[in-house]
């Protein structure tokens, strides 16, 4: 109320300034209050947006539009001639609409513009070398990608994730024949994730077990490189493969590898009796454990998915712990599994099962590494 009429001290010249195009963020900084506060002043007194009262009541309004078509149409973003007029984006943004031209909201809105003469070349450029956007405008000296992305969606050729630079064995989940296929599948069967739209599906480890990925990476043939995540305010850095193909995300959940999986996992019945240990090792890897104290190893899943791995494991298995999920504490279905195996010789036999003969094949070295010192240690 006091910076109000503190304003009304001021009427006449906050209107006259208004009116010859000061904005409301000018005002307020002015007269020291917020532009809220500017605005129901002007409201008052019958007043609309001073830019829009502006434009339409310049001395010359033809002159000054066609001033910012010009430049708009040589290339000049709506963000430049906004700051270079002071014109506040919005405003602008609505008198472009005005007179016809199809405007998309943000700070950095271009045409083709300067690029006009270049058209055939950027297509080349990204359909037949394959270059990204980002590239392209460095090849062309501009600042930012957005005009080159502008261009090529209005033409239809933007690139989805489908089809990125990258190359990757679409088939390496059409069916699982292998015994790094099997631990890849069992690795993100316990640590992976398929998003909902099925447009990728991803690995993210800490930095220290990033050898896993980066070996997974190459099995699979893909060209990117793993993505490096640094958690702030924690010392937890991850890496992540993450591959952007519906064709693979498909094939996963054809093998019983849906997006939010928790529940929904089963041990995967169809794989011959020779890939089912490399399975095991690639799900132990992930979601299992061996103790660093004791010849023991667990691992953890859901209740349904421990049930169907147990008659395939070559140990006699004594210990299944259940536990209820907190968030669904009525349905019996989701219930989280540990088994133990802590009897030194069963556990014996199951780590050289997963771990005895994979020195060839694909393994996550601190467990392997620990696995060994127990089958050395143990030896007969």
């Amino acid at each position: 109320m006091i910076k109000l009429e503190r304003l009304h001290q001021n009427k006449s010249e906050i209107i006259e300034l208004s009116k010859q195009g000061m904005s409301n963020v000018a005002l307020a900084k002015k007269f020291e209050c917020s532009t809220q506060t500017i605005r129901k002043f002007l409201k008052e007194y019958g007043l609309r947006s001073q830019r829009l009262y502006y434009l339409a009541n310049a001395n010359n309004p033809e002159n000054f539009k066609k001033n910012i078509i010009e430049s708009y149409s040589r290339g000049e973003s709506i963000y430049s001639i906004g700051h270079r007029l002071n014109i506040p984006l919005t405003t602008l943004e609505r008198y472009m609409r005005k007179w016809g031209y199809s405007i998309v909201s943000g700070r950095h809105t271009h045409r083709d513009g300067l690029l006009k003469d270049k058209i055939e070349e950027i297509i080349r450029l990204y359909t037949v070398e394959k270059l990204g956007v980002d590239a392209i405008a460095k090849k062309f000296g501009l600042k930012g990608s957005m005009n080159i992305r502008r261009l090529l969606i209005n033409k239809g050729l933007m690139r989805g994730y489908e089809e990125t630079s990258f190359d990757v064995d679409l088939d390496f989940f059409s069916k699982i024949d292998t015994p790094n296929k099997a631990y890849t599948l069992g690795f993100i069967f316990a640590d992976g994730c398929v998003e909902k739209n099925l447009s990728r599906w991803f690995i993210a480890l800490k930095s220290s077990d990033a050898e896993i990925l980066e070996r997974i990476r190459q099995e699979i043939n893909y060209t990117g490189s793993l993505r490096y995540n640094k958690n702030r305010g924690t010392s937890s850095d991850k890496y992540m493969l993450s591959i952007s193909k519906s064709k693979m995300c498909k094939d996963l959940v054809t093998l019983g590898c849906p997006p939010q999986k928790t529940w929904k996992i089963r041990f995967p019945e169809y794989l011959s009796t020779d890939l089912i240990s490399h399975f095991c090792r690639g799900y132990w890897c992930g979601d299992g454990s061996i103790s660093k104290y004791a010849c023991e190893c667990s691992v953890v899943s859901n209740k349904q998915f421990l049930e169907g791995l147990v008659p395939h494991l070559p140990c006699e298995i004594t210990n299944i712990y259940l536990y209820q999920s907190k968030e669904f504490p009525d349905d019996p279905d989701k219930q989280v599994g540990k088994l133990l195996v802590s009897r030194k010789k069963e556990a014996l036999k199951l780590l050289h099962w997963l771990y005895g003969n994979c020195s060839e094949h694909l393994y996550l070295k601190r467990k392997y590494d620990l696995a060994q010192k127990y089958l050395v240690g143990y030896a007969p």
